[in-house]
């Protein structure tokens, strides 16, 4: 009978986690519809459909991130470039990738949590706080951002990503830098700080730790797949629960009106 009761309780704690992963995925890809639509929009050449899909499709292998976390932390990183004023959704998704990227180098190389490494990437880019910077290992002091924008010579050709000929239009002096400058040189001169690191995961792929921190991040986009499929599955059934729960409020709610009325 333990057993037994040991089986069902473990199947309703997988159906559960496998429901809000999936319900995570589908609200996170949301944010990343409205904030970088082109990332997300359907295109028959495409191999998996759109680029979003076919980043998603190499991104557990390549940088260890489940597709749950990594479309959270794009969505998190997108919002903040958005918010900050950045026009282009080409750069923003290019610079979203790049901090996807950071967050897995990072956490790879100091065996670290995503989520620890996903807030302070947060903090030391967009809010500037130096002290995280050099707990991370990075200086973003205000005199060093200054000496490398002195210093920063980006030559601008047809092969020049969006961020780059972002950074060469920014001015040579950082009193004036919007935010928004700010936080791209800041994420310039980190990625370039922490170029030692860069494709740690696949580097040491074979480790114990990666092995078991890629094992774990698979196990979530089963667990999501598997969300995403009962979600479709019970949606219908719950929309007509709902419209009948409305039926029985509004015939409540009239018992209600007419006891009141004869009372």
């Amino acid at each position: 009978i333990l057993g037994y009761k040991f089986n069902a309780y473990s199947i309703i704690d997988f159906a559960k986690s496998s429901l809000e992963l999936g319900s995570s995925l589908t609200e996170q890809t949301h944010i990343l519809d409205v904030v970088i639509p082109e990332f997300t929009a359907y295109n028959k050449e495409l191999q998996n459909g759109s680029l979003y899909a076919d980043y998603m499709a190499e991104v557990t292998t390549k940088l260890g991130i489940s597709t749950v976390n990594a479309t959270e932390y794009l969505a998190g990183y997108a919002s903040m470039w958005k918010s900050l004023g950045i026009e282009s959704n080409e750069q923003i998704t290019e610079m979203s990738k790049n901090m996807l990227q950071l967050t897995s180098d990072i956490a790879s190389f100091r065996n670290l949590e995503y989520d620890d490494v996903y807030g302070s990437l947060k903090s030391i880019i967009f809010g500037g706080q130096t002290k995280t910077g050099l707990n991370t290992g990075v200086d973003i002091y205000v005199a060093s951002l200054k000496t490398y924008l002195e210093e920063l010579n980006i030559t601008v050709d047809d092969s020049t990503s969006a961020m780059e000929k972002y950074c060469a239009s920014v001015g040579k002096t950082s009193e004036n830098l919007t935010a928004a400058e700010k936080s791209v040189i800041r994420l310039h001169k980190i990625m370039g700080d922490l170029d030692f690191m860069a494709g740690d995961f696949e580097k040491t792929f074979y480790t114990w730790a990666n092995q078991t921190r890629y094992l774990s991040e698979q196990f979530d986009n089963f667990k999501a797949i598997m969300g995403e499929n009962l979600i479709m599955l019970f949606n219908n059934v719950l929309i007509i629960i709902n419209k009948v729960m409305g039926a029985l409020n509004k015939l409540a709610l009239a018992f209600n009106n007419f006891f009141k009325a004869i009372g």
